[in-house]
């Protein structure tokens, strides 16, 4: 007996894969006639409205009282019903046959199709909060060409690199942006890494209703970071300053006047995108050379538009350039020991040159005329010293103000300081500049 216990169950197992490749097949069967649903519904639709035609006759005039009476009041409302009493067994088999179709889909064909080909099955979540490096799963990944599911559909992967290019979401209002897209995004990003301090993930959340930030918070709780939310708002507690940036003058100004043009619309005119980003970056440069190296953006406006603000600034600016450059008056040594009585001495001189036969001291108008009326030759040089970065800093920001701000005509610049005056006067009113144009931090007191 056990010799044949092998091929029995073999045989058992072809006979149960038969059974189920033929209940398989009949479900294929099935789902092939069921997306011919549509023309098989106005077929037995067109069926059933020539049955009603030819055995349904409408009742004559004096058969239904009621039906006479709407007629005499009513003509349309009576053409109504005649027409309703023809197609409504059209229209009940039509609807019939979608619904029992729809019925079976739903029902029993995912069912039957999920036993033979595992339809819903994913594989395992691809990331974890622990990895090495973040990653972001957006979503399952099913046929590459054409709009259908598969029966083994994958996971479809962000990388690190590819988080760095931006991810745009579009959709109407209501389709599921926020809930199926940036909602589970931010819980997947916020969730990386964070009990490690140094390398979890930050986020600037710029949100115009407020509902998404609740959800941002809730994460954050859920992920164990409820301390690191910070709401910035009109009215809150924190302030920052958008221009206090480690970014060179230039990118900050191109950054603003890009956003200008995202707000007011961007011309066909390229000179004034170029114009704004100018005055922008040169204002932002005065404003760094000066001491406190603290720029806000209500700095800015009373920059612009101001005539006479940009001029006092350089002058404050050229206070930190140093003292003016020394004058020395250089003479013989021979000549200043020679008349050493005359109080030459007295005066802190030091040599010249390499030889040693020359001696030099700071200038003093006394000591000239003392050494002119000795017949010592003397001469006066000045101490050419290299100017700081600072100075060439400062020597820039002027040459800009005098040979290219104050050439312009008049109303162009008018027409320029209007063009970014509309977007930086709003940090002028004082809710907006007590959170967005915060003092400067005060520095730390040295330690002792």
């Amino acid at each position: 007996m056990p010799r044949y216990a092998k091929p029995l169950r073999s045989a058992a197992g072809r006979t149960t894969a038969f059974a189920a490749n033929s209940l398989g097949g009949v479900a294929e069967t099935v789902d092939r006639l069921l997306s011919w649903r549509v023309i098989a519904a106005f077929l037995l639709a067109a069926l059933m409205l020539a049955w009603s035609a030819a055995t349904r006759p409408f009742p004559a005039p004096g058969d239904v009282p009621i039906l006479d009476l709407i007629a005499f009041e009513d003509p349309g409302f009576y053409w109504v019903i005649r027409v309703w009493h023809l197609v409504m067994p059209s229209v009940t088999a039509f609807t019939g046959v979608m619904v029992l179709t729809s019925s079976y889909r739903l029902w029993f064909g995912s069912r039957t199709r999920g036993r033979r080909f595992g339809r819903g099955t994913l594989p395992r979540w691809p990331t974890s909060s622990g990895d090495d490096s973040p990653s972001l799963v957006v979503g399952e990944l099913h046929h590459p060409t054409e709009p259908r599911e598969i029966t083994r559909p994958s996971w479809l992967t962000l990388p690190e690199r590819g988080l760095y290019t931006g991810v745009a979401i579009f959709g109407a209002v209501g389709t599921g942006k926020t809930s199926a897209c940036m909602r589970p995004f931010a819980r997947q990003l916020l969730s990386w890494q964070s009990a490690d301090p140094r390398r979890r993930a930050a986020a600037l959340v710029l949100e115009v209703k407020g509902d998404f930030c609740h959800d941002i918070r809730a994460d954050l709780e859920d992920a164990g970071r409820g301390d690191d939310y910070i709401e910035l708002g009109l009215g809150g507690r924190w302030q920052w300053n958008p221009l206090a940036s480690a970014m060179d003058s230039y990118s900050l100004a191109y950054t603003v006047a890009t956003l200008l043009n995202q707000l007011f619309g961007k011309g066909k005119e390229p000179f004034w995108q170029q114009a704004y980003t100018n005055l922008i970056r040169w204002l932002i440069e005065l404003h760094r050379a000066l001491p406190e190296g603290w720029v806000t953006f209500q700095d800015l406006y009373h920059c612009a538009i101001d005539p006479d603000r940009i001029g006092q600034k350089i002058e404050q600016a050229r206070t930190l350039d140093g003292p003016p450059p020394s004058y020395y008056i250089v003479a013989s040594r021979h000549g200043v020991y020679r008349h050493r009585g005359d109080g030459l001495l007295d005066y802190q001189w030091q040599p010249a040159g390499h030889d040693g036969e020359r001696v030099r001291t700071t200038y003093d108008k006394d000591l000239l005329a003392t050494l002119t009326a000795r017949g010592i030759a003397a001469t006066i040089e000045e101490d050419r010293r290299p100017p700081s970065e600072h100075a060439q800093r400062v020597a820039a920001i002027e040459r800009w103000y005098q040979y290219d701000w104050l050439q312009l005509d008049p109303k162009l610049r008018t027409s320029i300081v209007e063009g970014v005056s509309v977007f930086l006067s709003m940090f002028d009113l004082p809710d907006v500049a007590r959170v967005f144009c915060p003092p400067a931090p005060r520095r730390a007191a040295p330690s002792p």
